[in-house]
């Protein structure tokens, strides 16, 4: 049912309603209904059948209306998302890479005593250079609606990149009741494992990787374990920025995010109540 035909039903029912009584009280009712019967309750028998007629007509108008509300709204949130990441990609994305030429220019020049802090400084800004990628690329998709956001079937698609692209073997174990999380929740948790994820492919060398999500003792519980090497932040700043991110991230959905590292790996625990 298109705009146009609900907005026309909505203006002539009321004339049409009138008309259709007044001919039926006219051949049919006059000897029955006396006219100043039929003028009194002329106008109650309209309002009746048009409330009737047109509420449903109003409720598809209000709902088409929203529905273009949100359309232009998603629009401009779109052009505003290409506006940022092509500003991101011309300006400090541009000036990242320069940066990092320069650094490796440095690298060749400085003395061995030198080398471990321009090692340190080349490894910030090819993060920080990755995180910006990284942020055009997310601003350049399209936001997922809250029934697509599918965490079991996202986490798979991640595990499989690991495969592919590693030797490291993936152990899941997913018991997560994903229908009891709102819309922030599912986003947030997924940004949550997908910046753990990459930390354990770039940083962990880890051999195996375990994944475990399920409800045990009234909480939510969704962990990530590796046996690498440990998370060591005064030696990389660049993870040490991505935990920091992770922290905040659960924190903004009331979740308590830990980390647990040492010489023979890392777990990290994100947990919903307790």
């Amino acid at each position: 049912m298109s705009y146009s035909f609900i907005k026309w039903s909505i203006l002539l029912s009321p004339a049409l309603m009138v008309g259709l009584w007044e001919y039926v009280r006219h051949e049919y009712l006059l000897q029955f209904i006396s006219m100043d019967a039929g003028n009194w309750l002329s106008p109650l028998i309209v309002i009746f059948f048009t409330l009737i007629f047109s509420t449903p007509l109003f409720r598809k108008l209000e709902k088409i209306q929203e529905e273009l509300k949100q359309e232009r709204a998603y629009k401009a949130m779109m052009e505003e998302r290409q506006n940022i990441s092509q500003e991101l990609h011309d300006g400090i994305s541009q000036s990242l890479f320069l940066l990092s030429v320069k650094v490796n220019k440095l690298e060749k020049k400085v003395t061995d005593e030198q080398l471990p802090e321009v090692h340190k400084i080349k490894q910030t800004v090819q993060h920080i250079y990755e995180d910006i990628r990284t942020s055009i690329q997310n601003l350049r998709t399209p936001p997922l609606e809250i029934e697509q956001i599918y965490l079991y079937q996202s986490l798979k698609s991640l595990l499989k990149e690991i495969k592919t692209e590693s030797d490291i073997k993936v152990h899941l174990d997913w018991d997560f009741p994903e229908r009891s999380l709102n819309y922030k929740e599912k986003l947030e948790l997924l940004s949550i494992m997908k910046e753990a994820l990459m930390n354990v492919r770039k940083h962990s060398q880890c051999s195996n990787l375990h994944i475990s999500a399920k409800e045990q003792d009234l909480k939510l519980v969704c962990k990530i374990k590796d046996d690498g090497i440990g998370y060591h932040p005064t030696n990389n700043t660049g993870q040490h920025h991505g935990v920091r991110i992770m922290n905040d991230r659960a924190r903004s959905i009331g979740w308590n995010f830990n980390i647990e590292s040492n010489h023979s790996g890392t777990l990290l625990s994100i947990v919903k109540g307790g």
